[in-house]
């Protein structure tokens, strides 16, 4: 069975247009390197059983708060690897990628 990675990311007033774009990039990057790979935009609601029903080996976050109770169900329920893009405040993941050195910790 192939690999797949899942793209966590979302594109509204609160967090711009930043997230998004990045993990653009991201994706079309892998599509490149002929890696299976969906891009799953929060809106509103929280899509937690299509990420779940796609299967994913590794999951990259992009996102404004990685502390809402939904978002906060993937590192809990989600048998897979978990990448965060700038995310100081939660410590459930397998790794965090530091963008912008913004935050003295």
């Amino acid at each position: 069975m192939k690999k797949k990675i899942a793209i966590l990311t979302e594109k509204n007033l609160k967090s711009g247009n930043g997230h998004f774009m990045r993990m653009k990039g991201l994706f079309s990057y892998l599509k490149k390197k002929k890696i299976i790979c969906k891009i799953f935009l929060l809106k509103n609601k929280f899509n937690y059983k299509k990420i779940k029903f796609f299967k994913p080996y590794l999951i990259v976050c992009d996102l404004r708060s990685f502390n809402k109770k939904e978002y906060l169900t993937i590192y809990k329920d989600m048998k897979c690897k978990i990448v965060n893009i700038e995310n100081y405040n939660n410590s459930k993941y397998d790794l965090n990628i530091s963008v912008i050195d913004h935050n003295k910790k």
